[in-house]
């Protein structure tokens, strides 16, 4: 099963014209190997360890309580660009409350129809997504 499961994923890049070649995609990592999952822990150290570990644990705690949950039966309703360097995406959870989700990469801050609720994640700017940002909202 392994060995279906890493030939598939490969299959997967082979479209992407720097992967089409076989050599390069037995370049793309077995996602079954242990090593694998060691280089995609995050290693927190220096001088803000701590607060990046306190940002991931938020983070996962979030999902934990507040989204998997309601994964079972939730389906996409779409995304949209809001700027040059934002968007803003929807899915309708199995309990049927709707979890929003808006990231802007840009430094500047973007107008957007944003929930009128306060978010799980993030503060929110009234009607605008601050630069460097990303909020969650669940609303009914």
């Amino acid at each position: 099963l392994a060995d279906a499961l890493r030939q598939g994923r490969r299959s997967e890049f082979e479209n992407f014209p720097e992967l089409s070649h076989p050599q390069a995609r037995a370049r793309i990592p077995d996602h079954n190997a242990r090593e694998t999952f060691q280089r995609s822990r995050q290693h927190f150290d220096g001088p803000d360890a701590k607060d990046w570990r306190a940002l991931y644990t938020a983070l996962l705690r979030l999902r934990r309580e507040q989204i998997t949950p309601h994964l079972k039966g939730a389906r996409s309703e779409g995304a949209a660009a809001i700027g040059a360097k934002a968007v803003s995406a929807h899915w309708r959870l199995g309990n049927g409350a709707r979890l929003t989700v808006a990231v802007n990469l840009d430094h500047a801050a973007v107008r957007a129809a944003l929930p009128n609720t306060t978010p799980i994640w993030g503060e929110a700017n009234g009607g605008a997504l601050s630069g460097d940002t990303t909020l969650a909202w669940i609303t009914p």
